[in-house]
């Protein structure tokens, strides 16, 4: 593995010693322990990503970025609170923000592998610090790159920041003067959004709402009711008829926004693949597994109610689990909530979070590789109770009768068809059967009972069947 090394300041501008409030924080956010330490390192990290950017985003892997990007323990405990803040605006993986199918665990992904941010979280004095900043940013421009003021930041800084600067993730916001102060910053940040819906999407702000005051909360209900809510839940089918709970997204990036999160991953990536831009509307598993169309109307979140629900779509289903990517045409990043499609050529196709479609090599990604599962067509034909064809029985001898294939799951699925039939006569062969459309039309040449299967197709390879009995009957039958 290639060593990544990291670059950093250590305080060429020392305006003095300053002494910080150093609070270590345990889970349960009650600080148990503080110590005064020195803190001379006044100025921010310079990253790898900063000095050699070619460098940057060469690496592939998402651990390698993360420790390119990590300083030691004790060099982020040497900082002042504005040199860490001014650290995490400036942070390289901001962009992460997009790619998680919760945006929260982004954040908590970045503070379990950054010491700047585990360092400002547990300080018991940083909230000024970490106020006075965020008070400060703002997008001027949707395609401008952060200043060196640290006041004009880019869409992915700027949309990380809504979701860090928050208690549940720093202690130190828990005061009431610190929650009165964020308070009324996230209520200047909404009104200015919403003031310019040309350039930001409400769904910018929906970081923002939970530490919003009440009246602004209402003023934004009362704006867009019928938007309020992020996404409206829903129930689909999998293949072979199987419920799975999906959201339908009620809002999606405004035009500027999209274009600032699609450049920004090809420039992060630039030696992944773009495909199509960033959406809210359905996510890397529903992409996957559901729909590889840019017409995909839902997301699906891996687990429902705490159950593993993508595994309906590989257990007695249309797929069935391999032990490598060698003729698998699925993978599923189990540590990483991630799902992909795997292409002939071994690359993967996938779609990132909210972020765009993009296709790479297995590692080249924002997700951990680790724990991936791989997926390949079922290798046997299943009966599939719920697929037949749909037309009357018994119908009337040397009557062309028409059928079409019924199935309750999404029409884009399994679209590809057979229909053949046996003849249970004493002198079989009496029939005729012309496909047509989404279906076929029957003729029976004689009276009595034909055995009429159904199968269906993915990539080639038969997958379900399902077979009924049709009855023909003479013209006098009463």
């Amino acid at each position: 593995m290639k060593k990544i090394f990291y670059v950093f300041v250590l305080g060429a501008a020392v305006m003095g010693c300053q002494k910080e409030n150093v609070s270590e924080v345990s889970d349960a956010g009650n600080s148990i322990n503080e110590q005064v330490v020195e803190a001379t390192i006044t100025e921010p990290v310079t990253y790898l990503a900063d000095t050699d950017f070619d460098s940057w985003t060469s690496i592939a892997s998402i651990e390698d970025r993360f420790e390119a990007c990590n300083i030691p323990e004790s060099e982020a405990r040497s900082m002042t609170d504005e040199a860490l803040m001014k650290s995490v605006i400036n942070y390289p993986l901001n962009y992460l923000i997009f790619a998680y199918n919760n945006p929260e665990d982004a954040v908590r992904k970045v503070i379990e592998n950054s010491n700047v941010h585990k360092e400002l979280v547990r300080r018991a004095g940083s909230a000024d610090a970490i106020l006075d900043a965020f008070a400060s940013t703002t997008v001027s421009d949707m395609e401008s790159m952060r200043t060196k003021d640290y006041c004009n930041v880019t869409y992915s800084d700027e949309i990380f920041l809504d979701y860090f600067v928050n208690p549940e993730f720093i202690p130190a916001l828990e005061s009431k003067e610190a929650s009165v102060t964020l308070q009324s910053i996230a209520d200047k940040k909404i009104e200015a959004r919403l003031a310019n819906e040309e350039v930001y999407s409400l769904r910018s702000i929906s970081p923002l709402i939970s530490v919003a005051s009440d009246k602004v909360v209402k003023a934004v209900a009362e704006k867009q009711p019928m938007r309020a809510a992020a996404y409206t839940r829903k129930t689909s089918k999998t293949p072979f008829g199987k419920d799975i709970v999906v959201y339908s997204a009620n809002s999606d990036f405004s035009s500027s926004e999209r274009k600032s999160i699609d450049n920004t991953y090809k420039r992060s990536y630039p030696s992944a693949t773009f495909v199509s831009s960033a959406t809210k509307k359905y996510n890397c598993h529903s992409y996957a597994w559901f729909w590889d169309s840019s017409y995909n109307p839902f997301w699906i979140d891996a687990y429902e109610n705490g159950s593993l629900q993508l595994s309906k779509f590989w257990t007695n289903a249309l797929f069935e689990s391999c032990s490598s990517a060698t003729g698998a045409k699925r993978a599923y990043y189990s540590t990483g909530d991630h799902s992909a499609i795997v292409r002939p050529d071994g690359k993967f196709i996938s779609k990132w979070g909210q972020a765009p479609v993009m296709i790479h090599d297995k590692n080249y990604c924002p997700y951990s590789t680790s724990g991936i599962q791989y997926f390949k067509v079922r290798s046997s034909s299943m009966y599939v109770n719920n697929y037949h064809l749909d037309g009357p029985s018994p119908i009337i001898v040397n009557t062309s009768q028409y059928y079409y294939y019924e199935h309750d799951w999404p029409d884009h699925f399994l679209t590809d068809h057979t229909v053949e039939v046996e003849d249970m006569q004493s002198t079989p062969g009496k029939y005729s059967l012309e496909t047509f459309g989404s279906g076929c039309y029957l003729t029976c040449g004689q009276t009595g009972a034909y055995r009429v299967f159904v199968r269906s197709y993915y990539e080639g390879q038969e997958v379900a069947f399902n077979s009924q009995y049709i009855i023909s009957i003479g013209a006098d039958w009463r």
